[in-house]
This record gives structure tokens, C-alpha cells and sequence, in this order.
């Protein structure tokens, strides 16, 4: 394989950290959206335990 294109190959990411990437992807859209502060803190909290 060329350099060029191991460069554009996508690394496998921890599954831990797959979802925590979704979660603050979510986070950011309910922030966005204006959404209840107790859902985004919960979101939050989510996110964190995951990187644990």
C-alpha cells in the first residue's frame, strides 16, 4: 500500500471512544438546539464515564 493512501485510510478507533465521539456530537447538537441544561449535564456525564 502507498504512503498516500495509508494516510487516507481511517484508523480504527477504541469502541470507548467511538461512542464518546457520538455522545459529544449529540452534546453539541442539544446545546444548539437550546435543549433543558439537566439532559445536556446527563448527556455530559455519559460521555465522561465512558473515558473512564
Amino acid at each position: 500500500m502507498a504512503l498516500w493512501s495509508f494516510l487516507r485510510t481511517p484508523l480504527l478507533m477504541d469502541p470507548p471512544l467511538a461512542s464518546s465521539k457520538g455522545q459529544v456530537r449529540g452534546i453539541e447538537q442539544m446545546l444548539s438546539e437550546g435543549r433543558d441544561c439537566r439532559e445536556v449535564v446527563t448527556q455530559l456525564s455519559a460521555a465522561n464515564k465512558a473515558l473512564e
